[in-house]
């Protein structure tokens, strides 16, 4: 089939170059060049897409939402500051720690039905949460994620679920704000309200 395609192509192209004026295989070049970045995008963004299926229609239940101070640097087995991540610049934030519900919506259909805590992201309410003109970084970060489990918090290790799950987490905002939304790639959630 790509062959098929591939021979397709040349023969216009050899066609277009044969009857079409200078000028119009410029036009025709510089509209393919937009075409491709576009198909491009399509075809990077195509399987977050498909991931965020998973949480489709999902609901978010807040239980609490209390302000917290700056979390301190997790300490390595060694006793040394884990800096396995790459440090950003020191951005004023204020935090909170917050406990929720993530219900995913009953007989989702579709190739992805384990969603993983981890990727969850935040935005400004009404934003899309893959939008490329607002990092969601600049709005705010997730901090320490726990999974309730046996009956007690335990840290998330990246595990994917497929049902509704318990989490406590430390939000990380920019200061003034007085809620954010709450995504799964391009599904929203919701919103938590900030006190």
């Amino acid at each position: 089939m790509i062959k098929l395609l591939l021979l397709l192509f040349i023969a216009l192209v050899i066609v277009a170059v044969k009857f079409l004026p200078w000028y119009a295989l410029i036009a025709i070049a510089l509209l393919a060049i937009i075409c491709f970045k576009y198909f491009v995008r399509y075809l990077f963004l195509m399987p977050f897409k498909m991931k965020s299926a998973a949480l489709h229609g999902a609901t978010l239940q807040v239980h609490s939402v209390t302000p917290t101070a700056k979390p301190q640097k997790e300490k390595s087995e060694d006793g040394d500051e884990d800096d396995s991540e790459e440090e950003a610049p020191d951005q004023p934030r204020d935090y909170f720690v917050t406990e929720l519900t993530i219900t995913p919506k009953a007989g989702a259909d579709g190739k992805f039905t384990h969603w993983e805590p981890g990727e969850l992201l935040l935005s400004v309410p009404g934003k899309n949460p893959m939008d490329e003109t607002e990092s969601s970084d600049d709005i705010g970060e997730i901090g320490k994620l726990e999974v309730f489990e046996d009956g007690a918090f335990k840290v998330d290790e990246g595990m994917k679920y497929p049902d509704a799950q318990r989490l406590r987490m430390v939000l990380g905002v920019k200061p003034g704000l007085r809620e954010v939304q709450l995504n799964y790639y391009f599904e929203t959630l919701g919103t938590i309200k900030l006190k």
